[in-house]
């Protein structure tokens, strides 16, 4: 029994390595693909996310201050605009300042739309999106009137709020892989 033993101890050594090395070659790989994915999410993070909340942030003070200054009502910009009327003075400086922001935002809606897989936040963006082309249009007096019709695509208010949950998840979601 002995010489039997002798005989096969090597082999069975050798199974139990060899499945030892595979269960950590497995979990080496399972490592590397979680790390790879947080990286993806850390770079959705500081690509997208990151900015647009900044940006969003820098354009909601903005219309704190525009209305401050502006002499006459504008609760609704784009119906302020729709109506033919115009920014000037601070306010208009403002304005400019809110034009230009928006504008970064919305390339940045457009150039990372593929990252964003919440359905309620791409719905948010879009709305968002559409809300800044109405902007720029009426600022440069492509579209006067309607205001009725087009009142509609005000600035959906939630989306803030809705950038800033997205991020927990992610945040959370790297932390999770990284494990």
């Amino acid at each position: 029994m002995w010489e039997m033993l002798k005989d096969i101890l090597p082999s069975i050594c050798t199974v139990v390595v060899a499945i030892i090395s595979s269960r950590m070659v497995i979990i080496s790989a399972n490592k590397s693909v979680d790390r790879q994915k947080a990286d993806k999410l850390q770079n959705d993070l500081e690509d997208f996310y990151y900015p647009f909340l900044l940006l969003s942030m820098k354009t909601t003070q903005l219309y704190r201050a525009l209305h401050q200054v502006n002499k006459e009502d504008c609760d609704s910009c784009l119906v302020y605009l729709l109506s033919g009327k115009k920014f000037d003075g601070n306010a208009l400086e403002i304005w400019k300042e809110i034009i230009a922001n928006n504008i970064k935002l919305n390339e940045l809606i457009i150039k990372y739309s593929t990252i964003i897989n919440n359905k309620h936040l791409r719905d948010d963006l879009s709305n968002l999106s559409t809300h800044y082309t109405m902007l720029e249009l009426a600022n440069a007096n492509f579209l006067i009137g309607n205001e009725d019709v087009l009142s509609e695509y005000t600035f959906p208010t939630k989306v803030i709020e809705n950038i800033e949950i997205e991020i927990d998840k992610i945040v959370e979601n790297i932390r999770d892989l990284s494990k």
